[in-house]
């Protein structure tokens, strides 16, 4: 998928406007509207004509964690647990004029750097052959799990290494792309995706996430509405994201807890426990209804509640803190701990919701770390409209650094993936804090990069290098 045609920004924008207007009538209420008007926005100036349009689906993805809980209350006329206990109009306000700022900053940031049309993309399937693909993915795949213990192990190097462990996602977008284009491989697909969810079903987090949504961008860049596999495959994804968050959801404290509890937990046996936690949870009276159920995944995926506690207690009862937050992180974030290994480390942010948004929720003590989120930081910090203006800049750097990326890459099969895999990770998450941001993209824009300019460099010299019958050609 590339930049839209004329035509394409024609239809986006009526049915913007047709699905704002129904969502208004119907709630009578004007934010709704104004959401659909923000998303149309992100899709209006974020697709690039030289790629997927990753930084519109990543922003798509935090418009979701926004606005989901409000829509679906609207379409269904459904009544969430969170909507009793919260005004959820004011945040998620801010958080629509944090997307847009954001997008803004990325649009501006993209422009500043400019397009490079010179790039070698004639055979963007010749980069590498089938088996140094496989071989690649069999061999990262392998060493993960092992690379990840070693950086745990390891504080200092945790975050260069848990960034290179990114690189088996960039092989498995290559083996998507592969199997999308030139010719759309769909059975093939779904097994790999099915594999992956295998995989990633094992970990303390939800690893199962990424494997489908790379797998529908890969197929967003040959969508074709009148492709019936398309449109198909597309849909069991979406529908596999789904039921997998929503199993993720009410089995993740229980399997956490198994994990926790144990000294040796081998892939194995947490792929046992996992079957038996979602058998159990399947068999179980947990949920009344299916309207429960979605009920629930849509409570979890709106991550606006302790945010709009916040609000509601600053200034009111705690002080803004003009820019500690901020400062802290921005500190951190250029310190890495690989050069500076006695750097304290930064309050979890369960520590912040404890603190802004007046709820004791677990925090470390329990291993885990309730979200708060960079919206929630500047607000803390700054209030409005100032919050506005830390998240401009931060998008015009991102923006410049994708920008800066798509220049320096030059093969587009393997410059297309490195872009989706670090802009994904770097961008998708609404729920993640200033300093975990910052610090987490910079290390991929700084290790991952290096290692894909490396890489693009070795592949530039073997195509541009002559021949032997060429260099003869040429003495003679």
């Amino acid at each position: 998928m590339t930049a839209l045609s004329v035509a394409g920004h024609q239809r986006l924008a009526t049915a913007a406007i047709i699905g704002g207007a129904m969502l208004w009538i119907i709630s009578g209420d004007w934010l709704p509207a104004a959401a659909v008007g923000v998303l149309w926005v992100i899709w209006r100036v974020l697709p690039d004509e030289s790629g997927p349009p990753i930084l519109a689906v990543a922003m798509s993805y935090q418009w979701v964690q926004v606005t989901v809980g409000m829509i679906y209350a609207v379409v269904t006329g459904r009544t969430l647990l969170p909507m009793q206990q919260i005004d959820y109009h004011p945040i998620v306000i801010i958080s629509l004029c944090g997307l847009l700022a954001i997008t803004t900053g990325l649009w501006v940031g993209r422009a500043l750097v400019g397009q490079d049309t010179g790039r070698s993309d004639a055979n963007p399937n010749l980069a590498f052959t089938w088996g140094m693909l496989l071989g690649s993915y069999l061999l990262t795949t392998g060493v993960e799990g092992l690379a990840r213990g070693f950086a745990f192990a390891n504080p200092s190097l945790t975050q260069p290494i848990l960034a290179l462990t990114t690189i088996r996602l960039i092989v498995l977008y290559v083996l998507f792309r592969r199997l999308t284009h030139p010719e759309f491989q769909w059975g093939k697909l779904i097994a790999l995706v099915l594999w992956e969810l295998v995989l990633n079903s094992t970990g303390y987090f939800a690893n199962f996430r990424e494997p489908l949504i790379l797998a529908m961008i890969a197929i967003a860049e040959v969508f074709d509405w009148d492709n019936p596999r398309h449109l198909i495959t597309v849909g069991a994804l979406a529908v596999g994201l789904a039921f997998a968050s929503l199993v993720w959801l009410s089995i993740r404290a229980d399997f956490r807890e198994e994990i926790n509890a144990r000294e040796s937990f081998s892939r194995s046996d947490r792929l046992s426990a996992i079957a038996t936690l979602v058998s159990d949870w399947w068999r179980g009276d947990e949920f009344k209804s299916r309207d429960d159920q979605i009920d629930f995944l849509v409570e979890r995926v709106w991550a606006v509640y302790y945010p709009a506690l916040a609000l509601q207690r600053v200034p009111r009862t705690l002080p803004h803190t003009n820019g500690e937050l901020l400062r802290a992180a921005v500190l951190h974030t250029l310190q890495p701990r690989i050069f500076f290994p006695e750097k304290p480390e930064l309050p979890s942010d369960s520590e912040l919701v404890r603190r802004y948004s007046g709820v004791y929720v677990a925090g470390r003590e329990q291993n885990t770390s309730i979200a708060f989120g960079y919206v929630a930081e500047s607000y803390v910090d700054f209030g409005t409209p100032i919050l506005l203006v830390p998240m401009v800049l931060f998008g015009i750097a991102i923006g410049a650094i994708y920008g800066g990326f798509q220049r320096t890459l030059r093969f587009a099969e393997f410059r297309i993936p490195t872009i989706v895999v670090v802009f994904w990770l770097s961008l998708y998450l609404y729920e993640r804090s200033w300093a975990n941001m910052m610090g987490y993209s910079l290390t991929l824009f700084v290790y991952v990069g290096l290692v894909a300019l490396l890489l693009d460099r070795i592949i530039l010299i073997r195509f541009e290098a002559p021949s032997i019958p060429e260099i003869a050609d040429t003495l003679a």
